[in-house]
């Protein structure tokens, strides 16, 4: 009898085929598709909310925190590339600081606990949730993180409290120095740099540093003139040159503001120009000394926050402005007769509770009335300024020079006794007499001079230093005298002709 070919079968087919067929199993497959339907239903509705918020993403993980679905505007600022997440968990994908960062918090959401935080990447600011994603019938069947780029929402936040602050201390009428540096602190903080600084322009290449934060560099001056080619290299530079804000990388011939900068080891310089009334006033100015930093965007940054802060800006120089007029002369530019009094009384109470010295040189223009007489008052004004330009030469920092009367000057100076003083005043008179004047010529003038050991007062100060300048008349003028000169000499009458 013929046998057809035998057919073989493993044996436990027949179980593993019951197996398959069995209710438990085409129960579990069933949950394990609808399972597999929800993941993707949830992960094309999370895409799709991603993919509509430009600065926002969305991670999806399941039970072993793997990531099935990453997507969104702001992921890779904050994560990396989609591609570099799907599938993977947070330690095969991520940094070792962000996934310790996630790690808890998707075990938590998995939990079924919501969470929120905030966090820094580099220079940017999220706002980020992590919480369960449930089925239909309430289960925890997936995690997610959602993430909200607030960069921009925490600057403005951050700018309008330094602004605030600004107008609170200017309406408080804060000296213009602590607003200028209260400014340069908020900058700081703002844009989260080295170093800020507040400048003035003063002239064609020139402009003074009014306040630094955190500090200016000994080797960068307050005062700072350009050379040819800085607004190649300097962002302040540029500012002055063109009017509009500017991003440089110092450099340029030696000697130079920008070379300057790069000794000091400024990679990048930013500026923004300050108008006020107008006019360019001067520019908030950002330096960093680390790559990477002030990228092209800080710059219309920067220029947004320039323009709200003018009006502070122009407000604390309004108050200086009008200081400056209660407090200066306006013909020489020198502290007035108020200013030097209240100077005086500073240092000789400080001088007092320090034990140190202090001495006062007064100083009147010989034969001033006979200028004025003969060749006008506007000659005389013209010798009025130079005398004042040529003592400036003279004064050394911590000084007070005042103009107090017609042609009558003061001249304090803090930690010098009557001899220094009096070689002081003679140096000061020499500079005077050097060069003719306009049509009035050879200009010279007498000083009187008093220590306050001698003296005791400030009044007293005053008095002696003014009886020796008469003494200085009375003996001929062109000449410095000390206040122990006048002894022997006949009572000094105030009608000698100066």
């Amino acid at each position: 009898m013929g046998m057809g070919n035998p057919t073989y079968r493993a044996a436990g087919a027949d179980r593993g085929d019951d197996l398959a067929r069995h209710p438990l199993v085409d129960a579990l497959r069933g949950e394990m598709l609808a399972l597999q339907r929800d993941l993707e239903r949830c992960a094309g509705l999370h895409r799709a909310m991603a993919r509509q918020t430009p600065n926002g993403f969305v991670l999806l993980f399941d039970g072993e925190l793997r990531h099935t679905m990453a997507d969104g505007g702001a992921l890779e600022a904050y994560a990396g590339p989609a591609a570099q997440l799907e599938g993977r968990t947070p330690a095969e994908a991520l940094t070792d600081e962000l996934a310790a960062e996630l790690e808890p918090r998707y075990r938590a959401a998995l939990e079924g606990r919501t969470l929120s935080w905030e966090c820094r990447r580099g220079t940017r600011t999220f706002t980020m949730t992590a919480g369960p994603v449930r089925d239909r019938a309430g289960e925890i069947f997936a995690g997610m993180v959602s993430g909200t780029d607030v960069t921009q929402v925490r600057h403005g936040e951050a700018m309008n409290m330094a602004l605030s602050q600004l107008a609170t201390a200017v309406a408080r009428n804060a000296s213009p120095s602590v607003v200028f540096r209260q400014l340069a602190e908020s900058l700081r903080d703002l844009f989260d740099v080295t170093s800020t600084a507040i400048a003035r322009f003063e002239g064609p290449g020139r402009a003074t540093v009014l306040a630094a934060a955190p500090h200016q560099a000994a080797e960068l001056p307050a005062s700072v003139r350009f050379a040819d080619g800085d607004e190649r290299h300097a962002a302040l530079a540029a500012v002055q040159h063109s009017a509009r804000a500017a991003l440089r990388e110092p450099g340029g011939a030696p000697g130079s503001y920008g070379a300057a900068l790069r000794d000091e080891g400024v990679v990048r310089t930013a500026a923004a120009p300050i108008r006020v009334h107008d006019r360019l006033w001067g520019a908030l100015v950002l330096s960093t000394t680390e790559a990477g930093q002030l990228p092209p965007d800080t710059l219309s940054g920067l220029g947004d926050f320039a323009e709200l802060a003018e009006l502070a800006i122009g407000n604390a120089d309004a108050w200086e402005q009008l200081r400056r007029d209660a407090s200066t002369d306006a013909l020489t530019g020198l502290a007035n007769h108020r200013s030097f009094q209240e100077r005086l009384r500073q240092e000789v109470a400080r001088a007092d509770r320090h034990g140190r010295a202090l001495s006062l040189v007064l100083l009147d223009i010989d034969r001033f009335k006979l200028v004025n007489d003969t060749h006008g008052h506007q000659v005389g004004d013209r010798v009025l300024a130079e005398v004042a330009r040529r003592m400036r030469v003279r004064l050394q920092e911590g000084e007070l020079l005042a103009r107090i009367g017609g042609e009558e000057f003061a001249w304090i100076l803090p930690e010098t006794d009557g001899d220094g003083a009096l070689l002081a005043a003679e140096r000061l008179r020499r500079e005077i007499s050097g060069d003719p004047i306009d049509v009035a010529g050879t200009i010279t003038a007498s000083a009187g001079v008093c220590d306050l050991g001698a003296a005791g007062s400030a009044e007293r100060l005053s008095q002696l230093a003014d009886r020796a300048l008469y003494a200085a008349k009375q003996l001929g003028r062109d000449r410095a005298c000390h206040h122990t000169a006048v002894a022997g000499l006949h009572p000094v009458s105030h009608g000698i002709a100066r």
